[in-house]
């Protein structure tokens, strides 16, 4: 478990570093990164951060300036903890890795065994003299520190070894790309495969990868033959790819099923409807889902969604009379548009389900002659209720496995009619009651909502359609999570209010294409509104988790507010060591030295620190005003922690060490190779000592 843990610490490492510098030149054809998938991957995960992308120009389109620069001072002081602690302390992050480094980079996991198996990474890099001779003083650096040993080289590239944790972990730089994986083998394979020629044809997970559009993120994976899935999987699907991106208005998650021929052509052979069933919908309601041809799109994928949901439903007794007058109801609704739809009030919820019969004449003697064969049913209760002119009915029954125990489960209902050749189902009288009067045109359909999509889907691309009010959707999540919590009103307010932050509609929209099937959800944003999302997500959180819980989490951001403030004195001392012959300050007045190197004077006081002390962290004596280069172990030598002295400018050693409440525990410390740990115990004596060995 160690070494897993290990591996995806590097790997964090390498994907971070890849956000650090804007792409300087543009990424060959076909795509390098997509090239060297080795054959046998399972899963690509690919991040594109380039500031160029239209998802990051959007983004920077939601941000203040001082937003955004928060965000690069805090990845540029991630990088450059994680660069020192992991890779190679003394690294310089401007100088020796950003310079080489692009914004993309590819995970991919392929099956461990006794062939090739295993993680490796791929980072895009930057060619030129001045990123070459960065990477080269990354490795120098890292060698001399004892993190990386040169090794022969792997397919005859110059490669590097991890000797520490985790042991096997292989880097090696080939053209555009470096690769880091273990175990070597599949560091291997993927070298091997480059240096193919002529270049082999990309892999399976690659191919799925490629027909996704660019994003933030994308994601492929590859699944068993058809032959080899269990009965409850899809018949045909062959891989699944996603990739997400930001546009100016909108969040853009899009994906494909790949099929297989045979489902891909019947699927082709669908004629979809829109507007029949949905135009029973009233627009009171606050999500719709609307499927063009449910029954023959499930058949097609060896789905049996029907069977499955009566069974469960209703149960075997009351399937077994009823049975074949339901399947000529139903397989004559099924194979045109179904609608579904949540109508929520302030005290529940209520659904509705309109169905357009393929053959109309016969759709009201169905629906009688199933009413006539479920009447005097044990366990079912049928009740003609006229809703005016239009035929109605309902019927109870009590749910499978009632009474088999001490709890006895309550019979539920549903209300059905029969109007303008459609049959309309619900939870309740009032939502069948405004189905009814929508289809005769007393009440404006959900068409006319301003958050329903206004173009109607081409009737040879659209398959399933679902959409939402964000805001009545929200409200209905936040009570539905209030009832459970016991929130009062105002508190469930705030938490709807939380939730919609920036958020205005929601259009998932399912469609068959030349690859399967392709589904796009497109998530209306509204962008001044999403960039005050920080400030919501605490409400959130607290409401939903309660105040012990966001008790804990205020904690452990003081403790964080902590740690960012000893890194940002770590930085200074480096800066003011870099101007003054790579000295770091002297004992006597460290405080006002740094302050040049530092512009919010904050950062000297620890949020948990319970003294009135004007600063709560002190500059380790035994290395004030010492060389750099005087320093044994940088990275195992503090040069700040928290202290108990009073001094304007505290200066001494282990006996003023301050262990404050607040930090339950742990004491903050930061090191001369300038990163930072929270530490739980007895601090090494050595720590202390420059000069330690």
């Amino acid at each position: 478990m160690d070494r897993i843990r290990c591996h995806y610490r590097l790997a964090c490492l390498l994907l971070l570093f890849a956000a650090g510098r804007q792409v300087q030149a543009a990424p060959a054809a076909p795509d390098p990164l997509l090239a060297a998938i080795p054959g046998n991957a399972l899963l690509v995960a690919l991040v594109d951060l380039r500031p160029d992308s239209p998802s990051a120009k959007a983004l920077q389109g939601m941000q203040t300036p001082e937003q955004a620069a928060v965000i690069r001072a805090g990845l540029h002081l991630a990088l450059q903890q994680l660069a020192t602690a992991l890779l190679a302390p003394g690294a310089q992050l401007e100088q020796d890795v950003l310079p080489w480094l692009s914004r993309r980079a590819a995970l991919c996991l392929a099956p461990a065994g006794p062939a090739v198996g295993g993680q490796v990474l791929l980072i895009e890099t930057v060619g030129g003299t001045a990123a070459g001779a960065g990477f080269e003083r990354l490795m120098q650096t890292a060698v001399q520190a004892g993190r990386l040993v040169p090794r022969d080289p792997i397919a005859g590239v110059p490669a590097w070894q991890s000797v520490r944790p985790p042991q096997g972990f292989v880097l090696a730089h080939h053209g555009s790309l470096l690769v880091a994986g273990a175990p070597e083998p599949a560091v291997t394979a993927v070298l091997t495969h480059l240096r193919a020629e002529p270049a082999p044809a990309l892999a399976p997970v690659a191919t799925a990868l490629g027909h996704t559009p660019e994003g933030v993120f994308r994601l492929a994976t590859v699944l068993p033959a058809p032959a080899q899935q269990g009965a409850a999987g899809p018949k045909g699907l062959t891989a699944l790819a996603l990739s997400a991106r930001l546009e100016a208005e909108a969040l853009v998650a899009e994906g494909t099923f790949f099929l297989a021929e045979e489902q891909r052509a019947a699927l082709a052979a669908l004629k979809p409807t829109f507007g029949e069933s949905v135009a029973g919908i009233p627009d009171s309601a606050a999500a719709v889902l609307v499927a063009a041809r449910p029954g023959p799109f499930f058949h097609t994928l060896g789905l049996p969604i029907a069977e499955a949901i009566g069974q469960r439903v209703l149960g075997d007794q009351v399937l077994q009379p009823l049975g074949a007058v339901l399947a000529m109801v139903f397989s004559d609704l099924l194979n045109q548009e179904v609608a579904f739809a949540l109508l929520p009030s302030p005290d529940h919820t209520s659904w509705l389900i309109t169905m357009t019969a393929a053959r109309p004449d016969t759709l009201l003697p169905r629906v009688q002659q199933l009413v006539q064969a479920g009447q005097g049913h044990q366990g079912l209760t049928w009740t003609a209720a006229p809703v005016g002119d239009v035929p109605a009915w309902s019927v109870s029954w009590a749910w499978p496995g009632a009474g088999q125990g001490a709890a006895v489960a309550p019979p539920s209902t549903v209300h059905f009619a029969v109007a303008d050749a459609r049959l309309l189902l619900a939870s309740d009288r009032p939502a069948l009651e405004a189905g009814v009067a929508t289809l005769g045109g007393q009440a404006k359909p959900v068409t006319a909502a301003e958050w329903y999509p206004k173009a109607e889907p081409p009737a040879e691309a659209a398959e399933w359609l679902a959409c939402a009010d964000a805001r009545a959707l929200a409200r209905w999540v936040a009570s539905f999570i209030s009832q459970r919590a016991r929130l009062s009103q105002p508190q469930v307010a705030q938490l709807a209010e939380a939730l919609l932050v920036g958020v205005r509609t929601g259009t998932l929209q399912a469609s068959p294409d030349a690859n399967g099937i392709r589904a796009v959800l497109r998530v209306g944003i509204d962008p001044p509104k999403m960039a005050s999302l920080g400030a919501a997500i605490p409400t959130a959180a607290g409401l939903a988790l309660g105040v012990p819980a966001l008790a804990r989490a205020r904690t452990a951001a003081r403790s964080s507010v902590c740690t960012s403030n000893l890194k940002q004195l770590c930085l200074a001392a480096h800066m003011y060591a870099q101007d003054w012959n790579e000295q770091l300050p002297p004992a006597e007045g460290w405080v006002e030295k740094l302050q040049p190197y530092f512009k919010n004077a904050a950062i000297l006081r620890c949020p948990v620190d319970p003294q009135p002390h004007l600063h709560s962290y002190a500059l380790n004596k035994a290395v004030a005003q010492l060389p750099l280069v005087q320093i044994a172990r940088p990275a195992e030598t503090i040069l700040f922690y928290e202290t108990t002295l009073p001094n304007p400018s505290p200066c001494g050693c282990a006996g003023d060490l301050a262990r404050h409440p607040g930090h339950h525990g742990r004491v903050v410390l930061g090191f001369c190779d300038g990163h930072v740990i929270q530490h739980v115990g007895d601090i090494p004596a050595h720590w202390w000592d420059p000069a330690a060995q």
